[in-house]
């Protein structure tokens, strides 16, 4: 009783692990994004700005 209520426990948290790893991924990719957008490496489509074609 008390091993499958830890398993499930156990396997809750890596969702949650897994979830959060994605959203803190994402969340850098935007960053990143705005981060050339505003150095004006990029545009807001993301292709590169005029001087670095």
């Amino acid at each position: 009783m008390i091993v499958a209520t830890l398993e499930r426990q156990q396997k809750q948290e890596l969702k949650d692990i897994r979830k959060l790893q994605k959203s803190n991924y994402a969340r850098a990719v935007q960053e990143a994004k705005e981060r050339l957008i505003s150095a004006k490496i990029i545009d807001a489509n993301g292709k590169l700005a005029a001087p670095y074609k």
